[in-house]
């Protein structure tokens, strides 16, 4: 095996270095290095891997985008460790303003942390499911449902644009000729989700038809895995 040679180190702006290295030691990171002089600069890790700051006075967090990725082997187990902490801690779990976590949906590839003075750290599935997952809309023989359905995630959880995703479900649904029961529940479920931000609106469900093995498709393409039939016409 090839030993590495070069290692690649961002270093990632802050205006207040304190309060950005306590933020991620909430998440359980640890403060291994910091200095107030020649110039502020600190760095947390956690699982062998870094993150360095470097203090910028004037820095306007926000206004600017700087970040990097973070490739780790279970991300969802990661999520549920920072969202409780973040509870636990703050109680509550931020999704706007500084500092935010976004939303991860079940089988979802990765989530991003912004922390206060605005880095947007992604924390991403090892190897090869999240670039799948982000290329799903350029599969061939999708119907046009599938792939608005596949954008709408694509703009959901790579994006942040939820916006963005009900608008190409809206057009999806609207030209939806010919398309299966089960792309159609799948499209108004994740619609829903996006607008009420929990649960499924049940109108639209309770118009469609599925049977036993679809219900059991659609659990699996949600990653649920509660009864879901109520939610459908009988």
């Amino acid at each position: 095996m090839l030993q590495k040679e070069w290692l690649t180190v961002p270093i990632l702006q802050c205006l207040s270095l304190d309060d950005t290295l306590a933020f991620w030691e909430l998440l359980g990171y640890k403060t291994t290095y910091y200095q107030n002089r020649p110039y502020k600069y600190g760095v947390v890790e956690r699982a062998c891997s870094a993150l360095h700051f470097v203090h910028v006075k004037g820095l306007e967090p926000g206004k600017s985008y700087s970040g990097c990725l973070v490739t780790i082997k279970d991300v969802a187990a990661l999520y549920a460790t920072f969202t409780q902490s973040l509870r636990t801690h703050t109680g509550k779990v931020p999704i706007t303003g500084l500092p935010r976590i976004s939303k991860m949906k079940p089988g979802a590839t990765r989530f991003t942390v912004t922390d206060p003075s605005g880095n947007s750290v992604i924390f991403v599935t090892m190897g090869e499911a999240d670039s799948e997952a982000f290329n799903e809309p350029e599969k061939e023989g999708l119907t046009p449902l599938q792939k608005a359905i596949a954008l709408a995630i694509r703009l959901r959880d790579f994006k942040e644009d939820p916006a963005a995703a009900v608008k190409v479900l809206d057009t999806g649904l609207k030209k939806a000729v010919n398309e299966l029961n089960i792309d159609l529940a799948h499209a108004h479920w994740i619609r829903s989700e996006l607008v009420t931000g929990s649960d499924p609106c049940l109108e639209p469900l309770k118009q469609i038809r599925l049977s036993a093995e679809e219900l059991t498709q659609l659990k699996a393409k949600l990653h649920i895995n509660e009864d879901i039939a109520h939610f459908f016409a009988d």
